[in-house]
């Protein structure tokens, strides 16, 4: 079976693809992403830039059968919220965990993942 782990944060995404013992690594850096000072108009933009953003995360792990979706801040509980609400319920479904984590090496995400699916399939 074929899972993916997503770092995520508002200006960044990388997705893991197990598909074999090694995985798939690719970018996915938000390419909607501007600095802006918090004025109401700006906050629309920025949600909407990250609305952008999420929808292409999404079209990068559409093969998702499991999914983990791990980062340091809010950007992981939005993007299920996201997936949830924009016409993609199935791949919301396909979430097994949200986890908490701050900037990581590539190594150091797939010993995560590895622990984290281990520990899931034990008891699913």
């Amino acid at each position: 079976m074929s899972y993916m782990v997503l770092w995520l944060d508002h200006s960044h995404a990388k997705i893991f693809n197990f598909k074999s013992e090694e995985p798939e690594v690719s970018d996915c850096p938000n390419r909607h992403h501007t600095n802006h000072h918090n004025t109401r108009h700006q906050e629309n933009e920025k949600a909407e830039q990250l609305k952008k953003f999420y929808h292409d995360v999404h079209d990068q792990i559409l093969a998702a059968k499991e999914l983990l979706i791990v980062g340091p801040g809010f950007a992981k509980n939005e993007f299920k919220t996201y997936l949830e609400t924009h016409h993609a319920k199935g791949l919301s479904r396909s979430i097994i965990g949200l986890e908490t984590m701050d900037k990581a090496t590539d190594g150091e995400i797939k010993n995560i993942a590895k622990k984290f699916f281990h520990k899931y399939n034990l008891f699913h």
